[in-house]
């Protein structure tokens, strides 16, 4: 080092007057050493950070009273920006949330009945108020009053009142408690309308009845009945009727005549034309048989 600086001090005249302070070289290696950085520092913030518990949807037991916005908070993580507010609510179903519920039965069975039958029912939800106290049918709710099926329905209307008397030193006009109401109709007989109206009902109800059927149906296939005299009066001079028994014919037809002989007819003595149809029967004439009558199935008697 001294024959360096010798030499240096001899290369020239403009050299000499600058001096060179030379320092040892340390032949050591040296790592470079670099300044440390805290990723996550303490940052103070202009504004307090919220804090809020998160609750599992799923605990069944809490030990602390939340706050509503603390239990019916959503869940953390990214909502689904396809999905509506009523799909983004819980479900436990596929319809919706199902929870068990303590009620009375009756009051079930009452609004549901109601619902059925009168078209509304009383809202069940604890925040109803107006016109939606009511669902279903509203405008009926409001003209019954808003009454269930169970409870029975007021006949209103003033009752008819009635001409009393209760002065019993009135002999004559004393009513007591069996006064007929003012305006009242006493008849004996009704009108035409009713007595139609009465006379109708009373022929339906024969109608239901066997005998009434078989009335009908008889007074359906009845003929009128009618007779006609073939002969040109029916009684004699004398004033007989032609159904009494000849007495001047030569034979005795009283009753209690017994004949001595009787013979069968043997030819054919004449001949009766007005049946059209077959004769179904022939009767004598009771106790003389002067004469006969037949009917056929042409409904005629001869």
């Amino acid at each position: 080092m001294d024959l360096l600086q010798n030499y240096k001090g001899d290369s020239s005249s403009d050299d000499e007057t600058s001096s060179t302070q030379m320092e040892e070289i340390n032949s050591e290696p040296r790592g470079i050493i670099m300044p440390l950085v805290n990723i996550a520092p303490h940052v103070v913030v202009s504004r307090p950070v919220q804090q809020a518990a998160v609750i599992d949807p799923k605990t069944k037991e809490l030990y602390y009273n939340p706050k509503y916005e603390e239990l019916f908070m959503p869940d953390v993580g990214p909502s689904n920006p396809f999905k509506s507010e009523h799909q983004k609510a819980p479900k436990n179903t596929l319809t919706g949330f199902v929870e068990p519920a303590h009620f009375s039965g009756f009051h079930f069975d009452r609004a549901i009945r109601s619902y059925d039958t009168l078209g509304y029912a009383e809202n069940p939800s604890a925040d109803a108020g107006g016109s939606s106290s009511f669902v279903g049918d509203v405008e009926s709710a409001h003209l019954t009053g808003g009454r269930s099926l169970f409870e029975s329905a007021k006949t209103g209307g003033q009752k008819r009142k009635r001409i009393v008397n209760f002065d019993a030193s009135d002999i004559d006009g004393y009513t007591g408690p069996w006064a007929r109401f003012e305006n009242q109709k006493i008849v004996a007989k009704p009108d035409p309308e009713l007595q139609k109206e009465m006379d109708e009902y009373i022929r339906k109800k024969k109608m239901k009845s066997r005998i009434g059927r078989k009335l009908a149906i008889e007074e359906l296939h009845m003929a009128e009945e009618s007779s006609k005299l073939h002969i040109s009066d029916d009684k004699d001079y004398l004033g007989r009727s032609f159904m009494e028994a000849p007495k001047s014919i030569g034979v005795n037809l009283k009753p209690d005549h017994v004949p001595e002989r009787c013979y069968p007819p043997t030819k054919q003595a004449y001949t009766y034309n007005g049946h059209t149809k077959p004769v179904t029967a022939i009767r004598w004439f009771p106790k003389s048989a002067h004469l006969f009558i037949s009917c056929s199935m042409d409904g005629k008697v001869f």
